[in-house]
């Protein structure tokens, strides 16, 4: 999600100004999920030494920022050569490193978790793309029997696409805990909503209280990407900032219904939005004031090429009372801003775009894990 994440000598460069904008956030009061970490968390140790992490909601591990550590150094190395010698490799040896790179910040982030009551200081892990097409077999490959992966702040990051949905319900009502992301409209969003609340219906049928925790990530800054090949950047703004609203307002009407307050009278937890805006700064000064008011968790990458200006100083308020009037004038302009285009089209358009990435960069990990093995393997036989 955040592009040309620099390499460790930069981290260290550049620690300060990172975690002096997180805290600015923090300070006003914003949600955060941190982005594109891996192999290396001094960011996330300085934060939570600092700031006991008070409202980091989450971060990601991801399969880019895994992909570059590996390439970069020797973080690995050891834990590689570990689990050789223990017979793993391929796709079984990635989900080892990604995990155990997972289990290593969620430890970390576990005293935010359990300070927080579970409403902050989770930690995502991808899967592979390929395990989370098949639907049948997908719950059956997560080591719900090793004690390890039952970390209570760890859940699995999975896309939104409508092939995924069965597996999606079915790991809810293995009471797995769900970041699901690549979610660009509305009707996406809804799909998604209403299989996370069948899944928890389905427990409650069965006499069990719903746990899994769910996070339900927009992508802001891809949607204006996409929005851009078909406006000049003004226009594309505004096209991104109307969509962005509807997807909120929908959201929060969703989950106001007497089938959703049920559920969560039952002990079922409210999905949560994350608004990706990644480094766009015009996006993160003009919606930033709506992503609190819906209580929204705003994403921004922990580490990207220019730390100091990736999300603005100081986010913006709404002063009482106007937030009601607003959504109407909004929901009027949009349709105006939008006029012509097939947003739902352009949505999964960029749902299929973003998930081929996804498969690319899974792809790609599999190649530098095995040329990282072959290395290894070849030193250990000299």
């Amino acid at each position: 999600m955040c592009r040309n994440i620099p390499t460790r000598g930069y981290v260290a460069e550049n620690m300060g100004r990172t975690v002096t904008t997180i805290s600015d956030l923090i300070d006003s009061g914003q949600g955060l999920w941190l982005e594109g970490l891996a192999g290396e968390h001094a960011t996330l140790s300085l934060l939570a030494d600092n700031r006991q992490g008070h409202s980091i909601a989450g971060l990601s591990v991801t399969l880019d920022a895994c992909d570059r550590v590996l390439q970069a150094g020797k973080v690995f190395d050891q834990l590689i050569q570990e689990k050789l010698r223990e017979g793993f490799y391929g796709g079984r040896l990635a989900m080892e490193l990604l995990i155990a790179d997972a289990l290593h910040a969620a430890n970390l982030m576990l005293p935010n978790f359990q300070k927080s009551g579970g409403l902050n200081g989770w930690v995502a892990v991808p899967y592979s793309p390929l395990s989370t097409n098949d639907t049948a077999n997908m719950p059956e490959t997560v080591p719900l029997d090793d004690a390890r992966y039952r970390q209570p702040n760890l859940m699995i990051s999975i896309a939104g696409l409508p092939s995924r949905l069965p597996t999606i319900e079915s790991l809810i009502t293995l009471n797995i805990s769900l970041n699901i992301g690549l979610l660009f409209s509305s009707l996406q969003l809804r799909a998604v909503a209403e299989t996370i609340l069948q899944a928890f219906e389905g427990c409650l049928i069965a006499g069990r209280k719903p746990s899994s925790s769910c996070f339900l990530t927009i992508p802001v800054n891809r949607l204006l990407a996409g929005f851009s090949h078909l406006f000049p950047e003004k226009s594309a703004v505004a096209c991104v900032n109307a969509v962005l609203l509807e997807i909120c307002l929908v959201a929060r009407d969703l989950f106001e219904t007497r089938r959703w307050q049920r559920v969560m009278e039952f002990g079922a937890q409210r999905p949560r939005l994350v608004c990706s805006f990644a480094g766009s700064i015009e996006l993160c000064r003009s919606n930033l004031s709506l992503v609190r008011e819906i209580g929204a968790v705003c994403s921004v990458a922990a580490r990207c090429q220019d730390s100091g200006s990736s999300v603005p100083d100081r986010i913006p308020t709404v002063p009482d009372g106007k937030a009601g009037h607003r959504d109407q004038q909004q929901q009027s302009a949009s349709g105006s801003i939008c006029a012509g285009i097939d947003i739902e089209m352009l949505a999964n358009s960029l749902q299929k775009d973003e998930d081929d990435a996804l498969l690319r960069s899974w792809i790609s990990l599999l190649d530098t894990i095995a040329r990282k093995s072959a290395a290894l393997t070849a030193v250990c036989h000299v």
